[in-house]
């Protein structure tokens, strides 16, 4: 026997490394609720009531999964930046240039007609952000 007790576990639930699976496919849902409102309604004309209610769940509890609208609207960029650069490192990856060509050609066609709203979104309030700076 070594003499020394073993670490004793604090009172409580231990805490999570990493969110849940439920936690991550919930907050999927807000954003791609969330993207399609404000592809349909533009996001300053998109409440933050109506995506809750979108996912049928009082607004309040969208706090738990976000901070902010704008918080919101940084996720959608963020998905749909992800899955772009996703797609471009599988065809960076082609060696052959014209085969290259054929598959960004593709990845254009797929963005638009399999997943509109969260380009749309990015980049229509990319160009209004941008126009309405100052001096913009």
């Amino acid at each position: 026997m070594s003499g020394a007790e073993p670490a004793r576990r604090r009172p409580g639930r231990p805490r999570l490394e990493e969110p849940s699976e439920e936690y991550r496919r919930k907050r999927e849902a807000l954003i791609g609720a969330a993207a399609e409102l404000f592809r349909q309604r533009g996001y300053a004309a998109t409440t933050l009531d109506e995506v809750a209610e979108a996912l049928d769940v009082r607004k309040a509890s969208l706090y738990y999964y976000v901070r902010s609208k704008d918080a919101l609207l940084q996720l959608v960029f963020e998905r749909a930046l992800g899955q772009a650069i996703e797609t471009v490192e599988r065809i960076d990856a082609i060696d052959d240039p014209a085969r290259q060509l054929d598959a960004l050609i593709e990845l254009q066609i797929g963005v638009v007609t399999q997943d509109p709203g969260h380009f749309a979104v990015f980049f229509d309030e990319l160009g209004a952000r941008r126009t309405s700076r100052p001096g913009g």
